[in-house]
């Protein structure tokens, strides 16, 4: 007889007779634990038989390197037996029939524990921060419900029960389906606005703006609500390596020593510290200024719920489901931390902290845009236009962004005029010390690339709008033209395999290196003879002002506030159009004058810091939180 496999359930062999007679047992142990409806549901799972499957879970998840993982049951269990279990199997949290509200109680009684609900059947709360999630039911027990907050949460696998083994939930393929939807929707928005309509008003957008406005009124005039003169809190997604993400970073850590300010924190969506995504890059560097940071505490997870207080219930019809439970647990943090300014960055963060910031009555409401409007993008939602422009009306928010392209940008598509949208340009930590030819030599040998070749860079994530493929476009030509040079790309992305197998159809695949995310960006571009971006969309490029910083020269497509970041023919140029000859064209011309690289080297840190001083940065912010009499 074939043994089972390592990583099947205890019990025998599916379908042999120890098997049917130990899920017999099973069931017999566990039938008076269980309520009639589970049995039906989860037939021969039983508490003894659990800890059985939660050691094939294990082994299953060691032998494809994925930690630490969550265990999802429909069993109740009391909190020590959770915690024993989340101990003795190095767990990294459990998911157990509890009703919500219980949840929440059971949080408050176990903050050691990573505790997540199953409740009712069908649907599921999981723990903040799970990434690989075991589902000790059958996979045809699965909802959609339970894919949606599976998604949402970004876990990186979902696996339930097969037979005698374990299957995998193909998460990223639903991601890739949800992502086609979001293009399709964009793009008929755009037939729509061609056609004489405008982004966004579409039925879909279900947005019921009266509603909203009426009980933005009376969040506004809301006695209850007694901000702390001095509170901030900055609002973002994540703290992944992103450009929006520094900024707020060092925004949040230059508040602390600013005597107009009581005290700054930072909430964020996701913190997972293991995620693949990493969501907690700039989180040491708020620690090290001592600026707390945590994720959004989820205090609501149904309509119902959220229908259950008076400030909020009748948001339940006036919002879309995907906005409505954001927008409730932001809203509950506000009035329990009583900000007296709400600074939220990106238009994910904008919309849910705009929105709910205005119904808990905060005094003080900026909203950073730092790229042009989203209705260019993937991420863009027919909701974003009606809650903006509902946003707009409100004399306490403040609309920013960091370029005057992009604040046009933003202007047009919401149809409010320029001076609604003020221009922050970026802040840039001169402080940190520059990295030097030797360190820049260093760099390169780690690279492996060889001798004094020729070395054109770039750091961007492989992801549409940066156009990795007209990058490597550019590079084959200029390789044309320069034989010697060498080509090196730090970053990560859904385009990065793609990007890879181009440069081995043109080529060059032999010298186009493409390290992963770097954390030494500094001396990765101070390694580089010039710098290449090639994006078609910008707000203010951080890469560009970086690498102008440590001395070497840009070449960059003219879109969005590319131009306002370069000292162009001096620093830099940037480029019309998305031609692969005439960017190869510049980049050849600045890799043969080595002159003019020189001057590029002694003139890009004196326009960083005349530019996009840190200093500027934060006095200008903190006129917007608190505007001079």
């Amino acid at each position: 007889m074939t043994p089972p496999p390592d990583d099947a359930p205890a019990g025998g062999r599916p379908g042999s007779a120890s098997a049917d007679a130990a899920r017999r047992r099973a069931a017999s142990e566990g039938r008076s634990r269980l309520p009639a409806r589970l049995h039906s549901l989860f037939p021969g799972l039983s508490v003894s038989h659990q800890e059985t499957l939660i050691v094939s879970a294990s082994r299953h998840a060691r032998r494809r390197g994925r930690a630490p993982i969550v265990i999802a049951t429909p069993l109740i269990l009391p909190p020590a037996e959770a915690a024993r279990l989340v101990q003795e199997h190095s767990l990294g949290g459990m998911v157990v029939r509890h009703d919500l509200e219980t949840l929440a109680q059971l949080r408050e009684e176990r903050p050691d524990i990573a505790l997540g609900a199953y409740a009712p059947v069908g649907r599921w709360v999981l723990p903040p921060g799970a990434l690989h999630v075991y589902f000790l039911g059958s996979w045809r027990r699965i909802t959609i419900a339970m894919l949606r907050e599976a998604v949402r949460c970004n876990l990186l696998s979902l696996v339930a029960r097969c037979g005698a083994g374990w299957i995998d939930i193909p998460l990223h393929r639903l991601r890739m389906v949800a992502d086609q939807r979001n293009r399709l929707r964009q793009r008929l928005e755009r037939v729509l606005a061609r056609a004489g309509g405008r982004p966004g008003q579409a039925p879909t957008a279900r947005v019921d703006q009266p509603v909203l406005r009426g009980m933005i009124a009376a969040g506004m005039a809301n006695p209850a609500f007694i901000p702390v003169p001095g509170r901030v809190i900055e609002v973002c997604g994540n703290l992944s390596p992103g450009g929006a993400e520094r900024q707020m970073a060092y925004t949040a850590c230059g508040m602390n020593g600013t005597d107009r300010i009581e005290s700054c924190q930072v909430l964020c969506d996701f913190l997972s510290p293991a995620h693949p995504a990493r969501y907690d890059f700039y989180l040491p560097l708020l620690q090290a200024a001592r600026v707390p940071a945590r994720v959004i505490a989820g205090r609501f997870h149904d309509r119902d719920a959220v229908a259950a207080v008076a400030a909020l219930c009748a948001s339940v019809k006036a919002l879309p489901q995907e906005l409505l439970l954001d927008v409730a647990n932001l809203y509950a943090e506000f009035v329990c931390l009583r900000p007296e300014v709400v600074h939220a960055w990106l238009d994910w963060s904008n919309i849910r902290s705009g929105l709910a910031a205005a119904l808990a009555g905060v005094p003080r409401i900026v909203l950073s845009g730092r790229n042009l409007s989203p209705a260019h993008f993937a991420l863009y939602k027919p909701y974003m236009d009606p809650i903006y422009q509902l946003l707009c009306e409100l004399p306490n928010v403040v609309l920013l962004n960091n370029s005057q392209a992009g604040a046009e940008d933003y202007a047009a598509w919401l149809g409010q005029p320029a001076e609604r949208i003020k221009v922050i340009y970026n802040g840039f930590d001169a402080s940190v010390a520059r990295p030097d030819a030797a360190q820049a030599a260093a760099m390169r040998g780690r690279l492996a690339i060889p001798g004094e070749r020729l070395l054109v860079g770039g750091v961007f994530r492989f992801s549409a709008e940066k156009r990795p493929l007209l990058w490597v476009e550019t590079a084959a030509r200029v390789a044309r033209e320069c034989p010697d040079a060498w080509f090196v790309l730090f970053g990560d992305g859904p385009m990065r395999e793609e990007a890879k197998a181009l440069a081995q159809r043109l080529g060059i695949g032999d010298r186009v290196v493409m390290p992963g995310v770097s954390a030494d960006v500094f001396t990765a571009m101070r390694a580089m003879d010039v710098f290449l971006l090639t994006s078609f969309a910008e707000g203010l490029p951080n890469v560009l002002i970086e690498a102008q910083w440590v001395g070497t020269p840009v070449v960059a497509t003219a879109v969005g506030g590319a131009p306002e970041a370069v000292d162009d023919s001096r620093t830099g140029w940037v480029v019309d159009g998305a031609d692969p000859l005439m960017l190869a064209q510049r980049v050849v011309g600045v890799l043969r004058d080595r002159a003019w690289r020189d001057r590029a080297r002694t003139l890009g840190p004196d326009f960083v810091e005349r530019k996009f001083g840190m200093a500027r940065m934060l006095r200008e912010t903190v006129d917007v939180y608190f505007p001079p009499d």
